[in-house]
């Protein structure tokens, strides 16, 4: 229980925050694209109230709607065992929350502030920028995720090609290979001669006249090339 209690301490203002930044990213987005345009509701207030009302709003409003989600989905679950329709009911419930956090957060932003002597706009205007907000930094996210693709693929390929050049094998000249071949056969002689030459002495024999005579060949087939 007390781990619970400790979780839920450290988890909603965590999440507070990240409500608070997020209603106030897409609010000044939206009111500085709008200002551009010259209309005078975005023109005549500042950026600044206009982040403050996303803060507030963002703050309040960021645990109603996750406890909302959470009810709705752990509804949708007693209702059917159907995983589609869950993953499609999960999905509804996102995209409707998604929408319902920037709104009511400026509702409630506005409201507060408008009771304090703040420079504050109509709930319209509000509105507006939260929707152009929203879309701009949705695209921003899509194009972010293409360009994260992007860049995991071409890591794959690149990888991919060293990997595939690592594994080939390299081809070794005729007479370096034979050259090798017998620098091996008398390395293995050498040292089968180290350990049996003393009980063995006709196996040594036969194997240096064995390397002679391999010598003796390649010699002959480099004169011939």
């Amino acid at each position: 229980m007390a781990e619970i209690i400790a979780g839920l301490c450290c988890g909603i203002p965590i999440l507070v925050g990240i409500g608070a930044v997020t209603e106030l990213i897409v609010l000044i987005i939206g009111h500085a694209i709008l200002k551009l345009t010259g209309i005078p509701a975005y023109r005549d207030n500042t950026i600044v109230s206009t982040a403050q009302v996303g803060a507030v709003g963002g703050s309040l409003m960021a645990l109603p709607i996750l406890l909302t989600g959470a009810a709705l989905f752990a509804l949708l679950v007693g209702i059917t065992r159907n995983l589609r329709v869950i993953m499609e009911g999960e999905r509804a419930i996102v995209v409707i929350l998604g929408l319902a956090f920037p709104l009511s957060a400026a509702a409630v932003g506005r409201e507060i502030l408008s009771h304090t002597n703040h420079s504050v706009m109509e709930h319209l205007d509000y509105i507006k920028a939260v929707f152009v907000g929203a879309a701009v930094l949705g695209a921003a996210f899509g194009v972010l995720a293409v360009m994260l693709l992007a860049c995991g693929c071409a890591c794959a390929i690149t990888w991919g090609g060293w990997s595939l050049a690592s594994l080939r094998p390299t081809r070794i000249p005729r007479g370096e290979r034979e050259a090798k071949t017998l620098e091996d056969m008398e390395m293995r002689s050498s040292e089968e001669g180290s350990t049996t030459s003393e009980e063995n002495p006709l196996s040594t024999i036969l194997a240096i006249l064995a390397l002679s005579n391999a010598r003796n060949s390649s010699e002959e087939g480099d004169r011939v090339s």
